[in-house]
């Protein structure tokens, strides 16, 4: 359960969607990145030669986007998994 999204017993859409970059982050959308980035709390950084580029208070890097065919490289797609795991880290 993606914390702060409640306990409603079904999967919200943005749970869904961190389930489906979790099982496969092959063919996942721009649009749908920046849907999990927003919700999550990162900001846009506009400008500059890279675009898509996204910062949050908290976390102690930046991930950047890059957009082939509409989709992510499955690398970046990770990155933005495994970015999200450290933020939602209770150790932190």
């Amino acid at each position: 359960m993606v914390e702060g999204w409640g306990n409603c017993g079904a999967m919200s859409s943005l749970e869904k969607l961190l389930a489906k970059m979790r099982r496969s982050p092959k063919n996942i959308r721009l649009s749908e990145v920046k849907q999990v980035v927003k919700a999550f709390g990162f900001n846009h950084r506009a400008g500059g030669k890279h675009p898509n580029v996204y910062t949050r208070e908290g976390y102690r890097g930046s991930l950047n986007f890059q957009e082939r065919n509409g989709h992510v490289p499955a690398y970046q797609v990770r990155q933005l998994l495994g970015a999200i795991d450290e933020i939602q880290d209770p150790t932190e």
